[in-house]
């Protein structure tokens, strides 16, 4: 939308593009006004009126006949009106702050702790909601007679506690908010943490080689080449989300600083000044603990998750890179897959592999619908991307080329085909040099029918 700049959600002052959202909510909110006022005009409303048909939605005499009727009832009922205040205050205060603490407490563990049995409870939960209050007034009724409850304050408190709609709402929020470390953060932690347990093994062993070339590769193929690559845009965004860069500014030192200790054996001066500069509180490098295993830190899901969309991330970028697309363009993608979890996996990590294939938008779904039929496919595994023709290349540059590229192959085809029927030129030039015009031949044959099938999609 227009009036939304960057990665912001909410702009700091009103712009043109939220008028189109104004225009949108404003009948939603007038809708959802009525009824209060509905209620408020009936409260004011005389005998006559209440009961006339078709009744009216304002009231035209107002008086306070009513609450003077109320007031007298009370009087005569033993039980003075301070009394139905006090107890309507008590329940409404107990259930409000009993709900927000339970319902919290609950939502956040069913939503972001991972434990048995949480998707039996979280299903029991959401068949409860199928059940209005009315459905269940005689068992709630019989379970409050048994507990002895009935003459109780808890009469009216436990049954507006044990409505699933709470509990429901406030995990639905709660799933919405990231975890501080989010799966790439897991990912790189948990790699760091199987190479410290692999190259203390191959140290026992004395294999040395190995163990300096696993750490090689981890910090320039997983370290380097990836984790630091998803998380720029997180740092870069600290003002926006201080929370999630401060959690990629975590796993990137506690990565390093695995790493620095990892290679300090076989680089021993230059992980001293590394590691000094970024623990200035620490003396040396040589008197830190050596990085221990920790079972803690193996989290294989998220690693499960984050190998899946590398995958997608090398196709992506192998493509971009055969068809001379420049970094710096910005395409939408399509990504289908049949199967439910694939397509949750690649909905959730949307933020962290959107930046590495120059995506503007990213679109996950379960089958081709809405995909243009010359989108460019890349088939990975359980999936396959789209990404519209059109986003990649400049349909008319990219014919021009195409027919340059199809006018200099025809005069390298020609050149080639008339010296192949030279008599002299095969009867005199050396073997090599004939076979080497045989290849060029077949390389520029295969070049012509790879240019003019491209041509044929592009019309």
């Amino acid at each position: 939308m227009a009036g939304y700049k960057g990665s912001s959600i909410n702009p700091k002052k009103f712009e043109k593009g939220q008028i189109k959202l104004i225009v949108a909510v404003t009948p939603l909110a007038i809708l959802m006004l009525l009824p209060i006022i509905f209620i408020f005009c009936h409260a004011f409303k005389p005998m006559t009126e209440l009961f006339t048909f078709p009744p009216r939605f304002f009231v035209t005499n107002p008086t306070l006949d009513n609450f003077r009727g109320l007031m007298k009832a009370s009087q005569t009922s033993g039980i003075p009106m301070s009394r139905y205040v006090f107890n309507s205050l008590v329940v409404t205060l107990s259930d409000v702050l009993l709900s927000i603490v339970l319902s919290t407490t609950a939502g956040f563990a069913l939503s972001k702790l991972k434990f048995r049995g949480k998707e039996a409870l979280m299903e029991i939960n959401n068949m409860a909601l199928m059940f209005v209050p009315v459905a269940v007034m005689i068992p709630r009724y019989l379970v409050i007679d048994t507990l002895n409850i009935t003459n109780n304050y808890l009469a009216h408190i436990l049954p507006l506690l044990a409505m699933p709609v709470s509990l429901f709402l406030v995990k639905q929020f709660i799933d919405q908010i990231p975890d501080a470390l989010i799966d790439a953060d897991r990912w790189i932690l948990s790699k760091g943490n199987r190479l410290a347990k692999d190259v203390t093994e191959n140290m026992d062993k004395f294999e040395l080689g190995i163990a300096v070339q696993k750490v090689y590769d981890f910090i320039w193929d997983e370290f380097c080449d990836w984790y630091i690559e998803m998380t720029k845009r997180r740092a870069y965004q600290s003002g926006e989300n201080p929370e999630s860069a401060n959690a990629a500014l975590y796993a990137l030192q506690e990565t390093l600083t695995l790493a620095l200790k990892m290679l300090h054996p076989f680089m021993p001066f230059l992980t001293e000044e590394i590691y000094c500069t970024l623990h200035p509180e620490e003396e040396t490098i040589m008197l830190s603990d050596w990085p221990v295993y920790n079972k803690e830190r193996e989290f294989p899901e998220e690693e499960a998750m984050v190998e899946r969309c590398k995958e997608m991330v090398k196709g992506v970028r192998n493509r971009r890179s055969e068809m001379n697309v420049p970094p710096s363009r910005k395409v939408t993608v399509y990504l289908a897959s049949e199967q439910e979890a694939v397509r949750a996996v690649f909905e959730s990590q949307k933020e962290m592999y959107a930046g590495l294939i120059g995506a503007s938008e990213v679109f996950v779904q379960a089958d081709q619908m809405g995909i243009a039929k010359d989108a460019v496919s890349i088939v990975i595994p359980d999936a396959v991307v789209y990404i519209p023709l059109e986003d990649l290349v400049d349909l008319e540059k990219e014919r021009e080329r195409l027919e340059k590229e199809r006018k200099r192959l025809e005069k390298e085809l020609s050149r080639s085909k008339g010296m192949l029927n030279n008599e002299r030129f095969l009867s005199k030039a050396p073997e090599a040099k004939v076979q080497e015009e045989k290849d060029k031949l077949e390389k520029y044959e295969q070049m012509m029918e790879e240019v003019k099938k491209q041509l044929s999609a592009l019309k």
